[in-house]
């Protein structure tokens, strides 16, 4: 198993009931802009080219190599199967980027982005005996871009047993969970504590904000230090008992692709929530009014986070109702089952 910042000793853990022996491979990130020229130079998409990899020690014998596009360094014998575990479509997330940029120099950019992701992409293709992503939406986008029909599938992602954890008690409090350096995070955040969350306060004095997530921005940590509502916690063990302690999910984004895994995570939580429409795309269980808020614009955010904040029994509606919603079947154990047996 791969590792960058530090060894997920839960992943392991869920992983060892398959396995005979856990290997850890550390994997360096180049980080500085230099990296990202050069990888313009390589016709490299640098969310690939910013991590170094170590080959695999070809003293192992493998039965099976599964691996993200992001190590598609990383080469096998041809006879050892393989599988490329893609999570998100790569192009598809650039192509979103310069669509929605408006700026020329970004909007070339982004678009050089898309094509060399989908030239690595193609690569895996030749290498790899299957490219599996998380939405059925990005394997659908793949299999136009490639004409291959067979080779891109989906696995739906699983959802953790939240019964016996703890909530914080956050008192009136909205909660966002992220990788914080996460470009579609971050944006996600800038706007809503620029756009919306000055409007609330307004309305709701003693409202507070917790952005709960490793590797917040200089710029992130800027927009809340004038602010003591809003706090930015950083990398914590688990951000479950943050949803739990919350009055409402909120989950702004404007762009990404793929299932978002915190839209599963708050349903899980049956967690009264707002989503935007692009947090929402390839999740089949969310039912817009149902079991949750749908908000795009500023407005439609005030609006939204309001009524739930002023209606308890608003909230309650919507978290009986994820209650009963098919999130709560999803399984981590169903989804590795459905990997590991394509091999």
């Amino acid at each position: 198993m791969q590792y960058y910042d530090e060894k997920n000793e839960a992943a392991e853990k869920g992983i060892e009931p398959y396995v005979n022996k856990v290997s850890w491979i550390p994997t360096k990130r180049r980080r500085s802009a230099i990296s990202r020229i050069m990888s313009l130079f390589k016709k490299i998409p640098f969310a690939q080219y910013q991590y170094k990899h170590k080959m695999l020690p070809n003293t192992y014998e493998y039965d099976a190599v599964i691996y993200d596009q992001f190590s598609s360094e990383i080469m096998v014998e041809d006879k050892v199967p393989s599988i490329c575990f893609a999570h998100d479509s790569m192009p598809l997330f650039f192509l979103r980027k310069a669509t929605r940029s408006k700026n020329i120099l970004a909007k070339l950019y982004y678009l050089l982005q898309h094509r060399y992701a989908a030239r690595v992409e193609r690569g895996v293709l030749k290498q790899a005996k299957k490219i599996m992503f998380v939405s059925q939406e990005d394997a659908r986008y793949s299999q136009t871009l490639y004409k291959n029909q067979g080779a891109c599938g989906f696995i739906d992602l699983g959802v953790d047993d939240v019964a016996e954890i703890v909530p914080k008690e956050l008192g009136r409090s909205l909660v966002f969970t992220g990788v914080m350096d996460y470009a579609p995070n971050e944006d996600a955040m800038s706007f809503f504590i620029k756009e919306v969350f000055p409007i609330l306060k307004q309305a709701y004095a003693d409202l507070t904000l917790y952005v709960v997530g490793k590797n917040p921005s200089e710029s992130l940590l800027r927009l809340s230090q004038n602010e003591p509502s809003i706090h930015v916690t950083g990398y914590v063990e688990s951000v479950y008992p943050y949803i739990l302690g919350a009055t409402v999910y909120v989950s702004p984004l404007r762009y990404g692709t793929g299932v978002k895994n915190k839209v599963l995570e708050a349903m899980n939580c049956c967690k009264a929530s707002v989503f935007s429409p692009i947090s929402i795309e390839a999740i089949p269980e969310v039912k817009p009014n149902i079991n949750c808020l749908i908000a795009e614009s500023a407005e439609e955010w005030v609006a939204s986070v309001s009524s739930l904040l002023d209606d308890p029994d608003k909230r309650r509606v919507l978290e009986r109702n994820l209650a009963n919603s098919a999130v709560t079947e999803r399984s981590w154990a169903k989804a590795l089952d459905e990997l590991v047996s394509l091999e």
